[in-house]
């Protein structure tokens, strides 16, 4: 009987060990990730426009178009100005509105349920999907990030974080 007792004992020491250096591993792992370099943001598979992270430099590969007051999503329209903004079709074109105050710089793109309301904050460099059109708005519900991808599925929108260009060839 006697034995029984160091055995458990033993087990009991292997078995926190196992726990603490998995929780170290766990921690080291998040701390030492390396952040994105470029967010590629796409409808569909398709790129719609690229964002430096460090930079803030836009990328445009679709038609775009520059507003200097922020637009409103008002159910399934775009509003500029008090105006319906017709110019961004599905998948296709970005409206961007720089506010110089807060450091921010808002892009609007179209997806499969509507418009999408998407921002880049220069201070923090990570990327967030605001206000969208869809049943549940979980896609608003991820937050900010510079590394794990962004999707909105009902909208076919991802945002995706990448270390250079090369990784999205790939």
């Amino acid at each position: 009987m006697t034995e029984k007792k160091p055995q458990i004992l033993r087990d009991l020491i292997l078995i926190g060990t196992l726990i603490l250096l998995v929780g170290i591993a766990f921690i080291l792992y998040y701390a030492l990730k390396p952040k994105g370099e470029l967010a590629i943001v796409a409808y569909d598979n398709q790129t719609l426009f690229k964002v430096n992270m460090e930079s803030g430099e836009t990328t445009l590969l679709t038609a775009s178009y520059t507003t200097d007051e922020m637009p409103e999503i008002a159910g399934e329209k775009l509003m500029v100005k008090g105006e319906v903004f017709e110019q961004i079709k599905e998948g296709d074109g970005v409206l961007i509105y720089k506010d110089e105050t807060n450091n921010k710089e808002f892009f609007f793109v179209k997806g499969n349920l509507g418009y999408v309301k998407i921002y880049y904050n220069k201070k923090t460099k990570k990327m967030r999907v605001v206000e969208e059109t869809s049943p549940y708005n979980i896609c608003s519900k991820q937050g900010e990030s510079n590394d794990v991808p962004i999707v909105c599925l009902p909208n076919f929108i991802t945002i995706k974080f990448t270390k250079n260009e090369l990784d999205d060839v790939i």
